[in-house]
């Protein structure tokens, strides 16, 4: 079996698949293809794939309902998901992101570009990127990064984050106590590809607070600034409250 990475090629429309498919070409990778949400799920489960390219117009669905599902499972919640579209509107961009999304790319586009983008990806998702030192010592009693799988441990719980979330946690926990423009997380976050936009990182810090429990004071809005990480011990929303 090969041990080379693999994609999955998510597009109904067989000219822009095989495009799609040509963007690939010299990078080593394993390329299958899908043309719905559904064929794109049952891919998923029996090939596991290094990661997911997909249109976000589907006939059976989105690609943000890809994306969504895809987050949702324990087994495929930390898989690269790259979304490509016709329609590239600053709200579709924050939808891709929101819906965890880790890059998203307007047609048409060059495809030296697509694969220069997906070589990235998958270098994040791989070996992860800055504060190397905060990996895997706990950050606070009962709250650990797991930087091979993208999680954070809180207590006995480990919690699935996408690769562009994980970055925007270590960024902000290795400068903690320090704000963080958004400017500033962009380019550490989003430096080998296209600057998503400043609301982006808003989603995305949402996406954290939400998944990891955190109130509003632990992950500050520092007004005009950007974000903080509180030097105060980290305490989680009880999810009964």
């Amino acid at each position: 079996m090969s041990t080379q990475s693999s994609v999955l090629v998510v597009e109904d429309d067989p000219q822009d698949r095989e495009t799609l498919r040509k963007s690939f070409e010299g990078l080593s990778v394993d390329v299958h293809e899908a043309t719905g949400l559904e064929s794109a799920l049952e891919l998923v489960a029996s090939l596991s794939p290094s990661l997911v390219l997909s249109e976000v117009v589907l006939p059976d669905g989105s690609g943000f309902s890809l994306c969504r599902r895809l987050r949702a499972s324990a087994a495929n919640a930390t898989i690269p998901i790259v979304l490509v579209s016709r329609w590239s509107t600053e709200s579709d961009r924050i939808l891709a992101f929101e819906c965890g999304a880790d890059d998203f790319l307007a047609k048409p586009f060059f495809t030296r570009e697509l694969a220069s983008r997906v070589r990235a990806v998958l270098r994040r998702s791989r070996h992860g990127e800055p504060a190397r030192a905060l990996r895997e010592p706990a950050i606070d009693e009962d709250f650990r990064l797991r930087s091979q799988s993208n999680e954070v441990e809180i207590g006995d719980q480990r919690i699935a984050l996408t690769p562009k979330e994980y970055a925007v946690l270590e960024a902000l926990l290795e400068h903690r106590g320090r704000v963080l423009g958004r400017e500033e997380l962009i380019e550490r976050v989003w430096s080998h590809g296209a600057a998503p936009g400043e609301r982006s990182v808003d989603a995305h810090v949402k996406s954290l607070r939400r998944k990891l429990g955190l109130p509003p004071s632990t992950i500050e809005t520092v007004r005009g600034r950007g974000y903080r990480f509180s030097e105060k011990p980290i305490r989680t929303l009880d999810p009964r409250d």
